[in-house]
């Protein structure tokens, strides 16, 4: 990234690095969940105010399951490792409600069989919500393989052999969609190492070993030394 001369240490009159409000629409659906999670986090200004907002489709009869999905984790561990929550999460209420749109996707499906409904979410900071500094996660070798080889299946889900044999040839279709690449997953691996306390050596070594064994992702063993 190569900002432009007005944020030059000599510039007068310096734009902002961090913003109080950040609208990403639907860019969670074009470039994927995490992609976008990860990239604005940082660019989050540490107040309580302030705000990343995203827009999702989400499957209507598939609730409860399309949201870890789009986060490829289980979203409370997910809020844990990229010190971001939903505000609807914290309260445990929202202003938003899907409640007819997922009662029309069940009782009157679409004809095409697709069901989708829009999910409208408000980021918050969770340290700066909660007023403490941001804490570092303590994890052996093996919790914390296990937590990334699992972030990985669902991040490369479209690759698993095993799961392609038994879909249908009309959800082949969705394979086109697919946001992640390796360089995702090493980034977010990057990111988490500045969140994970842990032996990241031994961690590495491991997730390594597991991932050269997982002959049902296709192209699996083809990124090792992209992913090292």
């Amino acid at each position: 990234l190569t900002l432009g001369s007005d944020y030059a240490e000599v510039s007068t009159l310096r734009p902002p690095r961090r913003f109080s409000t950040i609208d990403a629409s639907d860019l969670t659906d074009i470039l994927g969940m995490l992609n976008v999670l990860l990239t604005t986090s940082s660019l989050l200004s540490r107040d309580p105010a302030a705000t990343l907002f995203t827009r999702t489709l989400l499957g209507g009869s598939e609730l409860l399951k399309s949201f870890p999905d789009k986060l490829c984790c289980d979203p409370k561990t997910l809020f844990l490792l990229l010190d971001l929550v939903p505000s609807d999460y914290l309260p445990g209420i929202t202003t938003h409600c899907n409640f007819h749109d997922i009662t029309c996707e069940i009782h009157l499906p679409r004809a095409d069989g697709k069901s989708q409904f829009c999910q409208h979410l408000a980021w918050k900071i969770l340290s700066v919500i909660e007023d403490e500094p941001p804490s570092s996660l303590v994890l052996d070798v093996e919790p914390a393989c296990g937590l990334l080889y699992g972030i990985y299946l669902r991040m490369f889900s479209h690759e698993d052999i095993e799961s392609l044999e038994s879909q249908p040839m009309s959800a082949l279709r969705n394979l086109e969609s697919f946001h992640y690449s390796r360089r995702s997953f090493a980034l977010f691996v990057r990111h988490l190492t500045t969140r994970i306390t842990a032996d990241w050596d031994r961690v590495i070594v491991r997730l390594l070993e597991r991932i050269k064994a997982a002959n049902h992702i296709i192209h699996g063993k083809l990124y090792l030394q992209e992913r090292s």
